[in-house]
């Protein structure tokens, strides 16, 4: 009698195992919880993008697809998304429908290159209710949601006109994140370690490089200092990822730097 052939199982790849270790920690959360990508694996200024990029075939070109299969561990690892449930995403979309709606009455382009206005008005409503607030995770998903939506809309940061308010909208902003993330541990936030919170730190850089690259005309270069040498950020030292047919677990150590 012949014996059975044993079965090899396929090795999964760096892309199968995050996405893998994306849904396991997604589960978690509540199920209408979404999903905001931070940052991609491969986003354009990287310098093998061209490499792993294929035209899609029709009808769907002329977009592009990545070879998936290709990705190294390295490049996986690159990718940030914040996890949002469902408050998170109400305010978020809240703060970013502030200037759509200003954008369909004005023509926002013009209007926040020329006028600090919407975003002063949008500010001070934040301030308050910041202030009021008593819950750390809803203040998280405030500062975020608010934080965001500057960062998307702009143009209101190359206005010459009225720079002591623009610092010091900036400047607040930096320092109520300096303070949530200073004193407050993930879990008070309503973060996951493994996605969410490396995804703010990411989100946080992006934000202060748009911020401290802009041109100023001669003037002092603008700051946007949201951490000390005190602050906890995260970065993912090794993960110990087992994977078979029947089950899926996860073993995560962060460490700060």
């Amino acid at each position: 009698m012949l014996a059975k052939r044993k079965r090899r199982r396929r090795t999964k790849t760096p892309f199968e195992i995050m996405m893998k270790r994306l849904n396991l920690v997604t589960s978690r959360f509540p199920q209408e919880t979404a999903i905001l990508y931070i940052r991609e694996i491969l986003e354009p200024s990287d310098p093998e993008f061209l490499d792993l990029i294929v035209a899609a075939p029709p009808p769907t070109a002329p977009c592009i697809v990545v070879r998936a299969s290709q990705l190294k561990e390295s490049q996986v690892q690159r990718l940030r998304v914040m996890l949002l449930p469902h408050r998170r995403e109400e305010i978020l979309v809240s703060c970013l429908d502030h200037y759509k709606g200003y954008a369909r009455t004005s023509g926002y382009v013009i209007s926040l290159e020329r006028s600090l206005t919407p975003v002063l008005q949008h500010f001070s409503g934040f301030q308050r209710r910041y202030a009021t607030c008593t819950s750390l995770d809803e203040r998280f998903d405030l500062l975020f949601g608010f934080s965001f939506a500057i960062h998307r809309y702009s143009a209101w940061m190359h206005q010459y006109e009225r720079t002591r308010s623009r610092e010091k909208v900036l400047s607040a902003l930096a320092r109520h994140w300096r303070h949530l993330l200073m004193q407050n541990n993930p879990e008070d936030l309503g973060l996951d370690r493994e996605f969410s919170y490396p995804a703010v730190f990411c989100f946080l850089d992006k934000l202060k490089e748009q911020i401290e690259s802009i041109d100023m005309q001669g003037l002092p270069p603008l700051k946007f200092v949201f951490e000390t040498d005190d602050s906890p950020r995260p970065m993912i030292d090794e993960s110990r990822v087992s994977l078979d047919d029947d089950s899926f677990s996860v073993s995560t150590m962060t460490t700060m730097t």
